[in-house]
């Protein structure tokens, strides 16, 4: 439950920062605020692979992945200069976009997969999904907040 509820909280945050990180890095507003198209195209365009690879290898093992190269991904860009050009800021919103798309595809089958008696399958489901939405409603917020202001050092 608490590995769901900190994947939903930090799967959009950057979402909430991306079109700044471009702009900081030279993009203009159109190249940059175009970044989102590229991570909703990213989330469509990997949902069937997802799916497809999770019937041959697993899904625990297909769900494990795509967030094990989204944890890549952000590590990746938080490199200073990793996200200095057009480029890498791209395939930075595609692949962001596409295992989440990958995740959020493959993660309702996972109780299924594990052979639970199915009051507990079910059961897990619930744990599962009821806080990924809580983190998903709370993190962009959180995000998007000034750090400032969160922790009360106004200037």
């Amino acid at each position: 439950m608490l590995a769901s509820f900190f994947f939903g909280f930090g799967c959009w945050v950057a979402v909430v920062h991306m079109v700044r990180m471009a702009m900081d890095n030279g993009m203009s507003v159109t190249e940059a605020s175009g970044l989102t198209m590229y991570l909703a195209l990213g989330g469509l365009a990997m949902r069937v692979p997802a799916g497809v690879l999770a019937d041959v290898f697993g899904r625990v093992k297909i769900c494990v992945l795509a967030n094990l190269c989204l944890c890549i991904i952000h590590l990746v860009v938080s490199i200073p200069g990793a996200a200095s050009s057009k480029l890498t800021l791209t395939l930075f919103a595609v692949g962001v976009g596409g295992f989440n798309g990958a995740t959020f595809t493959v993660l309702p089958a996972v109780p299924s997969e594990l052979k639970l008696p199915k009051r507990f399958g079910n059961i897990m489901s619930v744990a599962i999904f009821s806080p990924c939405g809580l983190g998903c409603l709370a993190g962009p917020p959180i995000a998007g907040y000034p750090l400032q202001d969160i922790l009360l050092l106004r200037v």
